[in-house]
């Protein structure tokens, strides 16, 4: 039980109010006693309204004395203060010659209160559930109250914060009072017999040094502690009780001494200050042969400031838009910053992964770690088949590989494999062969899947997409693929087969044009490839020549330019032939 003696002086609160809350007391039990005057309600006093002109603002009670109003908490608070608001337009004697009662029992002893707007402060804070506010004697007729507000300090029971994984233990027991009986929450001012108290209390056999020890699992920061022993006889069993603190089990030497408690009685639910104390181990203990009860240990810690969570108020995680975290569980409620992973959002993104809920995807070249928040990989090197300031971008269609510098060759409109160059079904362009299509017919063969044979070509293999001779043929061979005999007519200016020099200067004509083209294609071509890997967008779509249509040219599918045309023959009738260059282009998205 705690009395204070108040004689209408305010107490001075030193170094508590910064760390103090209201306790919301609107929805706790109230119970009374005499007769309220007409219809003034006596849970008036906890409806939140601090008004005291009690007959205008109708948020008062008054009742005929003898009169008490209780408030059960509902549990112990540690209180800092308690505000009593009477009347202070007519009748202010209503509000004098009451008393207010506070304890972590039913039973209190009560401190008296004159003046008409009181404070109860307590310092060092004190365990309260129960307040009681009554008249004394019978000099005025009503007891007027019009606002009761309870204050308590920001600290939380270790022993009740979600997810702490402690045991308890103790000397040798005795009958039914078990270690963890210290720590369940229930005890009461007075025991009735043994078995009663083993009900409720922690109790060793007689033993030369009894103990009691609390092992929270984890370092933990505490700054208060409250020890409620046994009423009653044998009172002795929780005097002379030493605390120490350690991070391991204890010996008879290893813990620390924080406090000594010689007789809890004589400051019944007062917060012991330990400091910011860390440890994982508590330890109570006496130092001679003794019976040891302990009915209930409370452990507090200040609550964590904002920005801050769990057992050590730790910095809270990179929460989305710099939110506060639970300050127990350091749960972010609205995500995480781009880069962070978890409810807490403290680990960054695994390896490989970057951005919002690290579900962007990495690519960077030699498996190498990008940035968990932005992306980027080291040095701006892109992994096979990636492009763009985050590898986050594929090849263009028709490319692959490393900066996408590889050019696929896989038949018109079938899938290239944009990081190994793979064609669907293994469906080369003509003139090209292997799983990634990247080797050119050899052994004098050309077109789809190299199964055509070269003609009769003069001194090298003939072209492997479309079996061109490029250095002419055989003497005794003609046509644009040296496939067809010679004939061997005798010379003559009359010959009817003698080629005009007209004609010559005609495929000269052509051939010179087709040259250009070609260089023309061949420069367009060197300037796409230098910029693969940049971010721009893709476009696939094969440039035809206006005057040429896709079907005309299936079997032409990269670019591979002529160098010599010394050895080309005349064309045979319907053979003459456009050699067209054709690849996929990149267009530039703004």
């Amino acid at each position: 039980m705690f009395t204070i003696l108040f004689f209408g002086i305010l107490i001075p609160v030193v170094g508590i109010k910064g760390d103090e809350e209201l306790v919301p007391i609107d929805n706790r039990q109230l119970t009374f006693n005499g007769i309220p005057f007409e219809c003034w309600d006596p849970r008036r006093v906890i409806d939140g309204n601090n008004r005291t002109d009690a007959g205008a603002c109708s948020c008062c009670t008054a009742i005929q004395r003898p009169a008490w109003i209780a408030i059960d908490l509902l549990q112990p608070y540690p209180l800092t203060r308690i505000q009593v608001y009477g009347r202070t337009d007519t009748a202010t004697v209503q509000s004098q010659n009451i008393q207010l009662c506070v304890g972590i029992f039913p039973g209190l002893s009560c401190d008296i209160l004159n003046t008409t707007q009181l404070e109860e402060s307590f310092n060092p804070t004190r365990l309260g559930q129960y307040i009681n506010v009554s008249s004394i004697g019978y000099n005025f007729y009503m007891m007027t109250i019009c606002e009761i507000k309870v204050y308590r300090l920001k600290v939380s029971n270790l022993l009740t914060v979600p997810g702490l994984n402690y045991s308890v233990n103790q000397a040798a027991t005795f009958a039914l009072c078990s270690a963890d009986h210290a720590i369940d929450g229930k005890y009461s001012s007075s025991y009735p017999d043994g078995l009663d108290i083993c009900r409720q209390c922690s109790a060793t056999d007689d033993d030369p040094l009894p103990w009691w020890e609390i092992n929270f699992g984890q370092k933990v920061i505490a700054n208060f502690i409250t020890i409620i022993g046994r009423l009653g006889s044998p009172e002795e069993q929780s005097k002379d009780l030493l605390v120490y603190t350690s991070d391991a089990p204890q010996t008879n030497d290893n813990h620390s001494l924080v406090i000594m408690v010689k007789d809890w009685k004589s400051n019944i639910g007062q917060l012991i200050y330990l400091g910011n104390r860390t440890f994982q181990y508590l330890l109570i203990r006496r130092w001679y042969e003794s019976v040891l009860t302990i009915c209930e240990v409370m452990i507090y810690r200040k609550d964590c400031d904002d920005g801050t969570f769990g057992m050590t108020c730790q910095p809270c995680g990179r929460c989305r838009m710099s939110a506060i975290c639970n300050k127990t569980t350091g749960f972010c409620q609205n995500g995480c910053e781009p880069g962070w992973a978890l409810d807490d959002c403290i680990m960054a993104c695994d390896p490989g992964y970057f951005g919002g809920n690290c579900s962007a995807q990495c690519h960077c070249q030699n498996d190498s770690v990008c940035d968990h928040v932005f992306g980027n990989c080291p040095n701006n090197r892109c992994a096979a088949g990636w492009k763009g300031d985050k590898c986050s971008t594929e090849c263009c269609q028709g490319f692959y590989g490393i900066n996408c510098s590889s050019v696929c060759h896989c038949k018109n409109g079938v899938y290239c494999d944009h990081v190994f160059g793979n064609c669907s079904d293994k469906l080369c362009a003509p003139g090209w062969f292997s799983d990634d299509c990247s080797q050119e017919c050899t052994n004098g063969t050309y077109g789809v899947d190299c199964r055509n044979v070269c003609g009769q070509c003069n001194g090298s293999f003939c072209d492997n997409i479309d079996g061109l001779c490029t250095r002419g043929c055989l003497p005794g061979w003609t046509g644009y693929q040296c496939l067809a005999e010679q004939d061997h007519p005798t010379a003559s200016n009359n010959d009817p087969n003698r080629i005009p020099l007209s004609a010559i200067i005609a495929v000269a004509l052509v051939l010179s044009i087709s040259v250009g083209a070609n260089i023309m294609l061949a420069t367009l071509y060197i300037r796409r490839r230098r910029n693969l890997s940049s971010g721009k967008s893709c476009d696939t779509t094969v440039q035809w020549p206006s005057s040429i249509t896709p079907n005309d040219y299936d079997l032409i599918s990269s670019l591979k330019e002529i160098h010599d045309y010394e050895g080309l023959q005349r064309p045979t009738s319907g053979q003459t032939k456009q050699r067209v260059n054709v690849v996929p282009t990149q267009t530039t998205s703004e």
